[in-house]
């Protein structure tokens, strides 16, 4: 080891240029927190998410929520502002498509047949344009309500679709320039909501850069104060903070070299190897400054080079040790399939293992080559002996009842493993933010005012071309539109492929009298047959005639809107009641009567609002001629379907749209398994289902973070036992040093559950980080405790003088790491804050479980391993 150090001038040297090396390639590192890295790209979710977007088109949605605070949207300064706004947001770079009120599709009757026209209409007359506005919204609402207005009309959605696969730096310069189109627009009377998970993603990186600008120099403050007040020496702050500096430059220049992605939780990163590495350091600077204290001449060279190599000898293996069971913790995260908690274990890993090289060579180096300020090392130093005799105090009151100790922890044990159970998985990223920051409140609007921000799909398939033409397969997809409507709450709007069916039905079979508002031309009976018949070849034409020709049922022949009868007091009152008794419940809302009302009557073809199934009601003779019927419907229509089937006129798979208004992972989980449990019940043979979607990713996330969760803990655990009883050449060794780890974990997951805290991306790591940290409290309580053991027999004696020898030490470490990681509650988000809190606490507690549990479990077992003659068990 002497010969390593004849040129200390050499190491100094060669770190220096490593650190400049990685630094600069500090500059390269990407930023991005697109949920789709969270998930293992062969992962089912992943995959059945990519096929969607190959089939179905982009599924970058953001919603623009335009609210008023007076009137209602549909007035003609409102719609005016909306079509200007959609045609300067479509201009914007990497937008596909703008959707709003004044340009949306709307299906409607038309000379016997349909017609694809825009929902509002410019015809000069901004009083007859919004009243036939109001109309439309009104005739389709399934299709519109919560979805492009709100129930009490104060609010409009523009809903754009970005391009497919756009890259976070494409995200991020739509958001800004979107940002400043709206700023441009905000006015009194009114104000905008942004949404969306392209929103969201790049908030996350405003929030991140915002965070490493200020948490790590203020950690970087938190330490030097620590610092100061323990050794009151330039060299006892410039050391540790020297270690940290360079293992945090390494780290993150490694980082950038292997082009891993810097996500939210890697913000933790530089404040987490500034907390635990400068440990490292600590420590073997207060041995030399122990040795300094013995000497009668600092400022002698060679008396100097032998404190370095003394303090080497006698704490570089427990050093060593307490790194690799921390870098151990670390890679125990490692094992994650979530790509970012698997590079942030690694990453830490790599930053842990560098500060112990920088401890063991660069500052070694270091020391011989700065000079020794005179007199420095002799100062007091009050801080230590206030802590002895704090911990001799605690262990004579506590400590010497080994029984009540084990005794109480076993009771907060038991409290904290039913506090465990109240634990919530719950991953939504919405959620990081504060409920009063902008992404979150702009979240909330839209999903209080609309159908939800969150959405995932119902992937329909079946087993050839055409397949989704098929009556009894539409009808069950319509069917579980409603279930879901229906049965959940958090659902907050359904929309599928066979609700353009239904339209389109309904529109065919609209009565010939009842011409389309704002359509006075509209052509009879006979006239819209030939229009109709002229799609078809002769083949078609008997179920091209039944279209249009057929009688209808007992409910369809209720007279239209404009007959006399229906205008007759008598007929309307007789047509309300047969309404009602149609209505699955009695206490239904008026929009519900209208509904049931123009069904009984028929108007706008609302008896026929449904999937045809029954081949009598349109005089059709076999189902396969309702199967011709709607391949019809979809030849005539003229709008656009790509984004609900695969293909315009033979669909084999379509697609079902599912909007929430929960933000939670656990009820999109709980949802799209209903769903999926429904299909599998009521689904037509040759006919599949499957989910996909930015939820469906986001709820598989927080399903990865349970396993994860698990894995890391047994991984970081069974290395620590491997570690510790290889140390000690005991298997017992390795049970005791779990001890006070199991604890520490147990009532981590304690705290979580009183407080409500969620398990999620960030707090996942919490329990591999303190038991990597945390360790290094066990060992060395069990290393004193033994040196003391073979010198002594009496317990007493012996637990006090392994307190004083590195109690002390372990106090002011777990103190350290705690505060700075306590520099976390500054964070812009939510779960580092509490990653923040939550390893302040773990620390404290791992801290109390190695100089109280710990030596009360020695003292009662009394294990052969740590006798003077004690050998392997």
């Amino acid at each position: 080891m002497r010969n390593l150090f004849r040129r200390p001038g050499i190491i100094v040297a060669v770190t220096a240029a490593l650190t400049v090396f990685f630094a600069l390639q500090i500059p390269g590192i990407t930023i991005n927190n697109n949920v789709e890295v969270f998930i293992p790209p062969h992962s089912a979710e992943k995959l059945a998410y990519d096929r969607m977007l190959d089939t179905y088109g982009s599924q970058q949605l953001v919603s623009v929520a335009l609210v008023v605070e007076r009137g209602s949207v549909l007035d003609a300064r409102w719609l005016k502002l909306i079509g200007l706004l959609g045609g300067e947001i479509e201009a914007l770079p990497f937008v596909n498509s703008v959707t709003s009120l004044v340009n949306a599709d709307y299906i409607a009757a038309s000379g016997g047949g349909m017609e694809v026209t825009t929902l509002h209409s410019d015809t000069g007359n901004p009083v007859a344009d919004a009243a036939e506005l109001r109309r439309r919204l009104f005739d389709w609402a399934p299709m519109y309500r919560g979805n492009l207005v709100s129930d009490d009309l104060q609010a409009t959605q523009i809903i754009v679709t970005l391009e497919a696969r756009t890259t976070t730096e494409e995200r991020e310069q739509f958001v800004h320039r979107l940002d400043a189109l709206l700023e441009q627009h905000t006015g009194p009377g009114h104000f905008f909501a942004v949404g969306g998970e392209p929103v969201v993603t790049v908030e996350l990186k405003r929030s991140m850069i915002g965070d490493l600008t200020y948490l790590i120099p203020m950690v970087l403050i938190v330490v030097v104060v620590v610092l100061a007040l323990a050794f009151r020496s330039v060299l006892g702050v410039v050391l540790p903070l020297l270690t940290v500096s360079v293992a945090t430059v390494w780290a993150v220049g490694i980082m950038a070299m292997l082009g891993i992605y810097f996500s939210m939780i890697s913000t933790v990163i530089p404040v987490l190897l500034v907390a635990v590495g400068s440990a490292y350091a600590i420590h073997l600077y207060s041995h030399y400054r122990e040795l300094d204290r013995e000497s009668s001449d600092p400022a002698d060279p060679i008396q100097r080079r032998e404190w370095v190599f003394g303090s080497m000898s006698r704490v570089g293996t427990p050093i060593a040790l307490t790194a690799l069971t921390t870098a151990a913790g670390f890679a125990s995260i490692a094992t994650s399939e979530i790509a970012p908690m698997r590079h942030f274990g690694f990453i830490n890993a790599i930053g842990v293992l560098v500060a112990l090289g920088v401890t063991l060579l660069l500052v070694p180096a270091l020391l011989l080559i700065l000079p020794q300020r005179t007199g420095e090392s002799k100062r007091h130093d009050a801080l230590p002996g206030r802590m002895e005799r704090m911990l001799l105090m605690f262990h004579r009151s506590v400590g010497r009842r080994p029984a009540v100790v084990v005794a109480g922890v076993l009771l907060v044990a038991a409290a904290c493993t039913w506090a465990l159970t109240q634990v919530v998985v719950d991953n939504a990223m919405v959620e990081y933010f504060d409920r009063d920051s902008p992404v979150r409140t702009a979240d909330t609007v839209i999903r209080e005012r609309f159908s939800g921000t969150k959405m995932f799909s119902v992937l329909f398939e079946g087993d050839e071309r055409g397949a989704l033409t098929d009556p009894d397969a539409l009808a069950a997809m319509d069917d579980l539109a409603r279930y879901l409507e229906r049965h959940h709450a958090e659902v907050g709007h359904v929309l599928s492929f066979s609700d353009f069916v239904r339209r389109m039905n309904r529109v065919m079979h609209a009565p010939d009298d009842e011409p389309d508002a704002g359509q006075p031309d509209a052509a009879t009976p006979s006239d819209g047959n030939d229009g109709f018949l002229s799609f078809f070849g002769d083949e078609d034409d008997a179920a091209a005639t039944h279209l249009t020709d057929a009688p209808r049922d007992e409910e369809a022949r209720a007279p239209s809107a404009l007959t006399e009868a229906a205008l007759d007091p008598a007929g309307v009152a007789d047509a309300l009641n047969r309404a009602l008794a149609r209505a699955e419940r009695l206490d239904i809302s008026g929009a519900e009567l209208v509904r049931l009302f123009n069904r009984e009557l028929n108007i706008g073809g609302a008896a026929f609002d449904e999937i045809p199934l029954d081949p009598q009601r349109y005089r059709l003779a076999t189902r396969d001629e309702l199967r011709n019927l709607i391949s019809q419907y979809l030849l005539i229509y003229s709008g656009g379907l790509s984004e609900f089937a695969d293909d315009a006129l033979e669909p084999q798979g379509a697609r079902m749209l599912v909007q929430l208004r929960s933000t939670s992972t656990a009820d999109t989980t709980r949802i799209s398994r209903d769903a999926l449990a429904w299909t599998e019940r009521h689904l037509p043979d040759g006919y599949t289902a499957s989910i996909a979607g930015f939820a469906d990713i986001e709820a598989a996330v927080t399903r990865l973070i349970v396993r994860s969760q698990l894995t890391s803990i047994v991984t970081a655990m069974f290395i620590v036992f491997l570690i510790v009883a290889i140390a000690h050449r005991s298997a017992m060794a390795g049970l005791f040093g779990l001890v006070p780890l199991s604890v520490a974990v147990l009532i981590n997951f304690g705290v979580m559950g009183i407080m409500g805290i969620h398990l999620n991306i960030a707090t996942a790591m919490i329990a591999s980080i303190s038991i990597g940290i945390g360790v290094d409290y066990t060992i060395h309580v069990l290393a004193a405790y033994r040196r003391e053991r073979a010198q002594s027999s009496d317990l007493d004696l012996v637990t006090e003088r392994a307190l004083l020898g590195t109690g002390k030490a372990i106090v002011f470490n777990a103190g350290s790491v705690a505060a700075g990681f306590l520099v976390l509650l500054l964070s812009n988000f939510n779960p580092l804050r509490y990653v923040g809190l939550l390893v302040a606490v773990t620390m404290v507690t791992s801290c109390i479980a190695a100089v109280t549990l710990l030596p009360a479990l020695l003292n009662l077992f009394k294990p052969a391993f740590l006798s003077a003659e004690g050998g392997t068990q």
